[in-house]
């Protein structure tokens, strides 16, 4: 499970308790916050160490749930009775997701705990801007979103330093050159003002992508306003081309204009179209295409209803895999989370759309999904 150490670092950010385990329910992992939910050390934790403050029939229970997950490969949902001495048995809610390697085969366990006494950060407590017991779901897709992000952005790192390294070696030349002419005595006015606008252009051109960074990282509360779909693409497409020139790949949008508003969470609107679109560069690089194109495109899908795709001529989707597509912790990638499509379809259906793919005739696969206009919400 190398690939799971960045999410483990990932995983430390999230309020929520999140537990490793492999397939018998050992504790592989778990983060500050599931310590303080189980009440337990993470050196206490180790194997099944993390079971010692359930009751014992919750104990036994929650070793045959996760002996029957690993046989199902599905979602599990358990209450757990926590006993922690010094304070009163308090219910825990664990949601447990199977890790799932290419050959169907569950590899261990991803678990998200949190506390329903009243007054604590569970599901039934108020959360930010007054939410109710109502929105617990919504918190937690917020909070997986965001840690998705997180570990898309670290995915990215390469990338984005070789992009935003030219711009600062280019501030760095253009530096050197005017010094040079200065201590020449060869620089006249119109020579130093061409130098400083160069060095200002590029200094703006690594800001605005550290700006961008910055905003994909950010954890936010849910902000439903009104959107322009085509502009949360164009914004994407600044972030999305660092990426697709560092594994020289052609990245072309084509947009439909006058498109009708939606009513969305523009931030994971994004999220959604940049994490489609790096798959699509993945199945490229894996497929050694030829064709070294990704293509996404916004339009209409029927009157009332807007479709984002994004192509590819890359690898495809095996049938062998694509029942499980969609399944949190479900990765073909070498050092992927297995979080992007299951949190993006998250996304798209909490926004009323749905989320697919069809197979493309001359290979590869197109990935897209619809949102309702804003007139139908």
């Amino acid at each position: 499970m190398e690939h799971f150490r960045g999410f483990d670092h990932v995983a430390e950010i999230l309020p929520v308790g999140i537990l490793r385990s492999d397939a018998e329910g050992r504790c592989l992992f778990v983060n500050r916050p599931g310590c303080a939910v189980l009440g337990v050390d993470v050196e206490e934790a180790a194997g099944f160490g993390w079971m010692r403050s359930l009751s014992p029939t919750d104990r036994d229970e929650t070793r045959r749930a996760w002996a029957a997950a690993t046989h199902r490969a599905e979602p599990l949902d358990l209450e757990l009775l926590v006993r922690v001495p010094g304070a009163p048995p308090r219910t825990v809610s664990c949601r447990v997701a199977p890790v799932i390697d290419a050959t169907g085969a569950v590899t261990g366990h991803v678990a998200a705990l949190q506390d329903l006494a009243p007054g604590r950060d569970g599901p039934g407590a108020a959360g930010p801007a007054g939410r109710g017991p109502g929105d617990a779901e919504d918190e937690m897709r917020e909070r997986m979103a965001h840690l998705t992000r997180v570990s898309t952005m670290g995915e990215m790192a390469s990338s984005i330093a070789h992009e935003v390294n030219q711009p600062l070696t280019a501030v760095a030349t253009y530096a050197q050159a005017c010094r040079r002419l200065i201590e020449a005595g060869q620089a006249d006015l119109s020579d130093v003002v061409d130098v400083l606008t160069r060095i200002a252009h590029e200094a703006v051109r690594a800001g605005d992508i550290i700006h961008r960074l910055k905003d994909m990282m950010r954890r936010h509360e849910s902000r439903w306003a009104e959107c322009d779909l085509n502009e949360l693409a164009r914004d994407v497409e600044a972030l999305a081309q660092v990426d697709a020139r560092l594994h020289d790949v052609r990245l072309v949008f084509e947009i439909t204009s006058d498109l009708p508003p939606v009513l969305a969470d523009g931030v994971q609107v994004q999220q959604v179209m940049l994490n489609l679109i790096r798959n699509g560069i993945d199945a490229v690089e894996t497929a050694g295409a030829t064709s070294r194109e990704v293509r996404l495109r916004t339009g209409y899908d029927g009157s009332r209803r807007l479709k984002v795709s994004v192509e590819d001529g890359g690898c495809g989707v095996p049938p062998e895999v694509e029942r499980r597509l969609f399944q949190p912790f479900f990765t073909t990638k070498e050092g992927g989370m297995g979080m992007g499509l299951s949190i993006s379809r998250s996304i798209v259906r909490a926004h009323r759309g749905d989320i697919a793919f069809d197979r493309n005739p001359e290979g590869g696969s197109t990935f897209y999904f619809t949102l309702p206009v804003l007139e139908e919400r």
